[in-house]
This record gives structure tokens, sequence and C-alpha cells, in this order.
């Protein structure tokens, strides 16, 4: 007893000198992370990750959440990674009066800005809610959508091959095949609702998670 309370204690103090937020459980839901390995994850705590790349749209930590004023707004897990079977999860809130929501998206799989699939609102705002195919640079796919989001959500798609399976505060919302994209990396982006900008709305994100579904 007394040997298992003192490899308890070791690995919380490894813990806390390496920053392995999975041991402490902080994942979106309260629980645990999807089953295989973590591939990405950031709580925002401390700033952002280094992984992180901007590529458009002013991005800025603010109470330990991803925040954006403008649009439209692009931002990328870098660094290499390109993944095949996988989940991506986040928290999806916004500030601001209802003619000024912002349209939330997570971008789902990308090879690059202009060759993504999105999972979110379309553009406007989101009184449309659903995937959105890129292929450089112009819409080719737009399914058919769902009631807006809520306010404060946990959006979730899993992929495997070219099924997406979108999830929405744990509930199956809905599933596209698409085959424009075999692999790529994934992120957060942002679109304009009727009043963005001098109506004060804004779009904030949290604890981005990604995790291995091979």
């Amino acid at each position: 007893m007394r040997r298992l309370l003192i490899i308890a204690v070791i690995l919380v103090l490894l813990a806390s000198l390496t920053g392995c937020e999975w041991l402490f459980g902080r994942f979106p839901n309260g629980g645990d992370p999807q089953p295989g390995a973590v591939l990405f994850f950031d709580d925002f705590q401390d700033g952002y990750d280094p992984a992180w790349g901007f590529t458009r749209g002013n991005w800025e930590v603010v109470d330990g959440q991803l925040h954006t004023t403008s649009e439209p707004g692009s931002a990328y897990v870098t660094g290499g990674n390109s993944w095949t079977d996988y989940s991506v999860e986040c928290q999806l809130s916004y500030s601001g009066n209802f003619y000024g929501h912002p349209s939330r998206r997570i971008v789902v799989r990308a090879a690059d800005d202009l060759n993504k699939v999105v999972f979110g609102g379309f553009q406007g705002g989101e009184s449309r809610v659903g995937f959105i195919v890129y292929v450089d640079g112009e819409i080719v796919v737009e399914t058919e959508s769902i009631p807006t989001l809520p306010d404060t959500c946990i959006v979730r798609i899993d992929v495997v091959g070219s099924t997406y399976s979108a999830f929405v505060d744990g509930i199956h919302v809905m599933t596209l095949e698409d085959h424009s994209n075999p692999s790529g990396t994934a992120g957060l982006g942002i679109s304009a609702g009727e009043g963005w900008g001098p109506r004060g709305a804004s779009g904030w994100f949290d604890d981005f998670l990604v995790t291995s579904l091979e």
C-alpha cells in the first residue's frame, strides 16, 4: 500500500513538471479523451501552443480561451501534422447580440487554407450549420443544415477515411462522405454574421483536442 502511494505521488509530481494534462483529466466533457493516442491538446491556460499557425484574422488568448474579433479567421495546427483517422473536439462560445452572431467553425481536415473540410456555421451567421468542403478556395459541397449551434457547446467530429461524423454535445447530428482530402491537419475558423464587428460579436474556443482513431 505504501509503495502504491509513493508511485502515485511520483506520477503527480512528474505531471506537474511536464504539463501532462491528461493525468489530471482536463479534457472536454470533464472525462477521459477519446480512445487512442492524444495527437494534440490545448486548453489555452498559458497562452496558445506554438504549434498553432494563424493564416487569417486577429487571434489572442483571453481568460484561458482562444478568441478572435475579426473575420474571416483561420487557425491551424501546424508543424507538419497530417492525420488520417482521428477525432477533433472543441468547446465553442460567442459573445455579442443575435445580429452579431459569428459563424464558428472547426476545420476538420485541411491540406492547406484553400483545400479543407469544415463544420460549423455557413457564411452569414449560424442560421445554417453543417459541413462545407472547399477545393482550391471554392465551395464544392454544403450539406443539409441543422438548427443553429447552442451559444456554448462542445462539437466533435470523427474522421475515418472519407467518412466525417459530427456530434454536438454528444449527439450525432450528421455524416458526410468526401474524398477530396485523404489526410490533413485540423484547426479553427470564423466567418461573419450580420452586424459583425461594429456590434461587438466575437468567437471563443477552448479545450481543443485531437485524438487518434487508428
